[in-house]
Order: structure tokens, then C-alpha cells, then sequence
């Protein structure tokens, strides 16, 4: 995989992925491949931004070319990497997830701009009538 540093130090470096949309599988992958490897200690992918933080267990020469060789290894279609993704990641949920908060969101204010006061107000005293029967 190519890539280019943005950021490096001793003990972290930061790589930017030639890849225009990361999707949120392709991102789980890069990040479960990295944390896998031995001499890292924690590796972030996000999937908005297509780069990639990688923190080294220790200070070391050789990081860099161990990642160089990591990720010219690195192919997402290997069953070797695709063994390391969970079923279920929490990146996948979240998204879901606010992607369901965003359209409540929209339709409720939409509603709220289209509908007529007097129609709302029919609505909330239909809502108020239905609560007290089921109480």
C-alpha cells in the first residue's frame, strides 16, 4: 500500500492513504492489521480523513521500515486480514446509528416547518388523549 507520512516522532507517526473514500470496512481493516502487528502498540484509521496513526512500542530506527514492509504486505483482499475484522465494529454502529439520529432530526424540524399550527396542535392533544388511556 502507498502512503505518505505527515507526522512522525519517536514513538508515533502519522500516514496519509492515497485511497480518495475510505469506507468504513476498508478503514477496520488498515486498523486491525496495524494493532496486530507486534511491535505496535495502538493504531487509529478513520475512514473521513484516509489517515492513519500508528504508536510504536518503543523507540526504534527501524519503525519506519518495519511499517514500509507492513504495509507493502497489507492487502485487503488477503483472508489472512479479513480473519482479523470482527463481525460487528463499533465504527459500522456508530454510523448507523447517526445516520438514524440525523433523519429523525431533519424530519422532525420538516414536519414542524410544513405542518400548520392548527394540525399541531391537533397532534399533541391526540398524543396526550392516547397517553392518558394507556395510563
Amino acid at each position: 500500500m502507498r502512503y505518505v507520512v505527515l507526522h512522525k516522532s519517536d514513538k508515533r507517526i502519522r500516514i496519509k492513504t492515497p485511497i480518495i473514500n475510505m469506507s468504513y470496512r476498508q478503514a477496520d481493516l488498515l486498523e486491525y492489521y496495524l494493532k496486530s502487528l507486534s511491535w505496535v502498540k495502538d493504531a487509529v484509521a478513520d475512514e473521513r480523513t484516509c489517515n492513519a496513526t500508528i504508536i510504536f512500542n518503543n523507540v526504534s530506527d527501524t519503525n519506519e521500515d518495519a511499517l514500509r514492509n507492513a504495509l507493502d504486505l497489507f492487502d485487503e483482499n488477503n483472508e489472512e486480514v479479513k480473519s482479523l475484522l470482527p463481525e460487528e465494529s463499533g465504527r459500522s454502529l456508530n454510523r448507523e446509528y447517526e445516520e438514524k439520529l440525523i433523519i429523525k432530526i431533519a424530519s422532525h424540524y420538516i414536519l414542524r416547518l410544513l405542518l400548520p399550527a392548527p394540525i399541531e396542535a391537533a397532534k399533541k392533544e391526540f398524543w396526550k388523549k392516547d397517553l392518558k388511556v394507556r395510563l
